[in-house]
């Protein structure tokens, strides 16, 4: 009997990472070099969501191997 073939969850893979990339991004702002012309704040939400993006496509690429794999 084969069982039953186990996939990832995408969605949690690509959410994780864009949580976690985001974190990583914030606290990469809070501790670096003030950006001219930003608040820390702004540095921190910008710097954050690129952070997000990244560790969205890291997450999905987690995602499809795992999926490959199996």
């Amino acid at each position: 009997m084969n069982a039953p073939r186990r996939t990832p969850n995408f969605t949690r893979f690509i959410a994780t990472g864009a949580i976690l990339g985001f974190v990583v991004g914030a606290v990469a702002a809070l501790f670096g070099d003030q950006a001219p012309g930003l608040s820390e704040n702004s540095a921190m939400f910008y710097i954050g969501v690129f952070g997000a993006a990244i560790g969205a496509v890291l997450g999905a690429l987690v995602a499809v191997a795992f999926d490959r794999r199996g």
